[in-house]
């Protein structure tokens, strides 16, 4: 019994010192074709990280950056001075790509108690989202395009009125214009 488990960790040893081999050539170019380099970077995966993984994510992150979706310190700055719906709008994101997610606090008024819908309008008339407020809710998370301007549409939907229009612009750092 001692001597098969004695056998079975030298057979190990010696897989384990061929594999290392077969990866010391891989890097040293020696391999004689892809299925060599491949063959050897599959039979630890644990321990290494593909290299087309690493490509993959690599260009994921360059397109991203590069394609104006990435927008770094976001913030939500109303066009109006004095609105009677909406008091604060306020980002806690530190960077955004799609959309930003923004606070925003509704004011004490009775135009801003009949709010039952905030909708988002983006600058070409389309709906970008549209968000329900509770009766007595102060404070509603809303999903704002980034680097655009928008129309907050606050409006009761029990009896189909507008109760106020407030445009805002969603401006954030293009990280690559540093």
């Amino acid at each position: 019994m001692i001597a098969s488990r004695i056998d079975v960790t030298v057979y190990r040893d010696e897989r384990i010192t061929r594999w290392k081999e077969g990866v010391q050539r891989v890097f040293r170019a020696e391999a004689t074709s892809a299925d060599d380099r491949n063959r050897f970077a599959r039979k630890c995966p644990s321990e290494t990280v593909s290299w087309r993984q690493t490509l993959l994510i690599a260009i994921l992150a360059c397109i991203l950056v590069s394609s104006g979706c990435l927008s770094v310190d976001p913030s939500v700055n109303p066009t109006a001075s004095e609105s009677a719906v909406f008091e604060e709008f306020s980002v806690d994101e530190p960077w955004a790509s799609n959309h930003v997610w923004a606070n925003t606090t509704l004011k004490s008024t009775p135009a801003a108690s009949n709010v039952t819908t905030i909708s988002v309008i983006r600058e070409n008339g389309q709906v970008f989202s549209t968000h329900q407020v509770t009766s007595g809710q102060t404070n509603v998370l809303l999903a704002l395009p980034t680097n655009r301007n928008a129309t907050l549409v606050a409006s009761n939907s029990k009896n189909s009125t507008t109760i106020e229009k407030t445009n805002v612009s969603v401006i954030g750092i293009d990280p690559l214009s540093q």
